[in-house]
């Protein structure tokens, strides 16, 4: 299985850490993609849920393909980062919760 792991740019693996550990409300969601994306479109759909607040970190699986997000509940929620995907032009067929 072949997954990609994105973090905040710059920052440390540590200091990720420590921001997934800050979050008050931390949940995922994965949101399964009608098709795939090619590499630049998935660097740049990447790059801008993580510039998004309360974006803990983004997990790409090319296989299926899936977006599984952290975020904190506390700053966002699953329906609106729908919103924000489709406003990127990405519209998932399928959004799983985990609580």
């Amino acid at each position: 299985m072949n997954i990609e792991i994105h973090q905040a740019k710059g920052a440390p693996r540590a200091q990720a850490f420590s921001l997934a550990d800050s979050l008050r409300n931390l949940r995922t969601a994965d949101f399964k993609l009608g098709e795939g994306l090619n590499p630049s479109e998935r660097r740049w759909l990447v790059s801008r849920l993580l510039e998004r607040k309360g974006v803990a970190s983004v997990r790409y699986s090319p296989e299926s393909p899936t977006l599984h997000i952290e975020y904190d509940g506390e700053r966002t929620n699953a329906l609106k980062l729908v919103d924000f995907l489709r406003l990127c032009g990405v519209v998932p067929a399928v959004v799983l919760r985990h609580d």
